[in-house]
């Protein structure tokens, strides 16, 4: 979900009361369509990944400034 600093620490109490709630910030959701490796290092370089999927022809990746 995009950050809404108006709206986001009233939407992290409501959910605070039935689930346990984390909230990360400064990270980018990166879709490449018909990827290859280099392409992937490429927009990685001084990145960490947090989480990665890739599929025959589209890779998406959740990444944050090392």
């Amino acid at each position: 979900m995009d950050n809404d600093p108006q709206r986001l620490p009233a939407l992290i109490e409501e959910l605070g009361k039935a689930y346990r709630v984390l909230c990360n910030d400064q990270m980018e959701l990166v879709t490449i369509r018909y990827y290859d490796q280099p392409t992937l290092d490429r927009v990685t370089i001084g990145k960490s990944i947090l989480l990665k999927v890739k599929s025959r022809y589209t890779a998406q990746l959740v990444i944050k400034d090392v």
